[in-house]
């Protein structure tokens, strides 16, 4: 399984740079949240979150007829 760490401001931008260094779709990946930064008082300091993006093997989907 390929997998890849990245950070970014929110969820939804970790998870989009993470998705396009490993040429996927958000349908074909599963996603952790590793880290999620509010910053002191919520306000000030690094607010950013840490994510890891799987690749999920498509291969072993198979049609039911």
């Amino acid at each position: 399984m390929e997998w890849i760490i990245e950070r970014g401001k929110t969820k939804e931008q970790a998870v989009e740079k993470a998705l396009k260094k490993l040429g996927a779709r958000p349908e074909d990946v599963k996603v952790e949240l590793l880290e999620k930064n509010k910053g002191f008082f919520s306000f000030l300091g690094d607010r950013s979150v840490k994510v890891k993006v799987s690749c999920i093997n498509s291969g072993n989907n198979t049609e039911k007829t």
